[in-house]
Order: structure tokens, then sequence, then C-alpha cells
């Protein structure tokens, strides 16, 4: 009987561990990703500004 909640605490750890997991790992995507469109704007209008 002890083992059994045991190993089901265990299984709802890992199962835990794994979703914080794939939550940080879309995280970090989504914020590469906006990142990556903050340069490309500031670098459009820091050509817009030298044109004007």
């Amino acid at each position: 009987m002890m083992d059994e909640a045991l190993n089901s605490t265990i299984d709802k750890d890992r199962d835990a561990a794994s979703l914080m997991k794939q939550i940080t790992d879309h995280m970090a995507k989504t914020l590469s990703s906006d990142l990556t469109k903050a340069q490309f704007y500031r670098k459009l209008h820091l050509r817009k500004q030298e044109m004007t």
C-alpha cells in the first residue's frame, strides 16, 4: 500500500516536471521569436530615421 502511494506521488511529480519543461520550452521559443521580431522592427525604424 505504501509503495503504491509513493509510486503515485513520483508519477505525478514526473508528469508535473514534464509539463513544466514543455511550458518552459514553449516560453523560450516564444520569447526568442518576439526578440527576433523586435530586433527587426528596431532596425527598420532606425533605417527610416536615417532616410529622413
